[in-house]
């Protein structure tokens, strides 16, 4: 069955013993505990109780400009194939046909050519790098080790920018 996945924001509580508020307040302060995992983590290693509840009526939904360029909304087909998102709008025009797939190779996502033999690549969490590359040539380098040739996306390019360096073998179906 096709669907749409959004992104929403919405508030959360964690509720935790009172004698932990004094020192808690004075690392958020000082900006040592940054997210929800870190105060949890915080809280946790001093033993206190928590408890964590979703407050309702707080749920909100995400413009791409909040979510830093990346999508917001995203329609999958029958076969959970990304047919659209509402990110980088100009690039998607010549990919609807490609397969939307990660890389458990330093956190990318890779849109694959339907004629699987090029891909766009982004960088998946937060980098400076928020750009889709241009179209991507996987190429075949010879493993000098196991002497068997191995796809590797666009490694002549990767050399220049020192950015791209993905085994096509490290990239997976979403």
């Amino acid at each position: 069955m096709a669907h749409i996945d959004f992104k929403v924001t919405s508030w959360f509580r964690i509720k935790f013993d009172e004698e932990y508020i004094t020192e808690l307040i004075r690392e958020i302060k000082n900006n040592k505990l940054k997210s929800s995992y870190d105060i949890y983590n915080f809280l946790h290693k001093k033993d206190s109780s928590i408890s964590w509840e979703s407050i309702d009526g707080t749920q909100e939904d995400m413009e791409v400009d909040e979510n830093a360029n990346y999508p917001t909304i995203e329609v999958f087909n029958d076969e959970d194939e990304l047919r659209l998102f509402n990110g980088h709008k100009d690039d998607m025009d010549d990919i609807v046909d490609g397969y939307y797939t990660a890389s458990n190779s330093g956190g990318y996502e890779i849109l694959i050519h339907e004629a699987g033999d090029a891909v766009k690549v982004i960088d998946a969490y937060g980098s400076s790098w928020t750009e889709i590359s241009d179209w991507l040539e996987i190429e075949y380098v010879r493993n000098e080790e196991t002497g068997e040739d191995e796809a590797w996306i666009d490694p002549d390019i990767a050399e220049e920018c020192g950015h791209y360096n993905i085994p096509f073998n490290h990239v997976m179906k979403k």
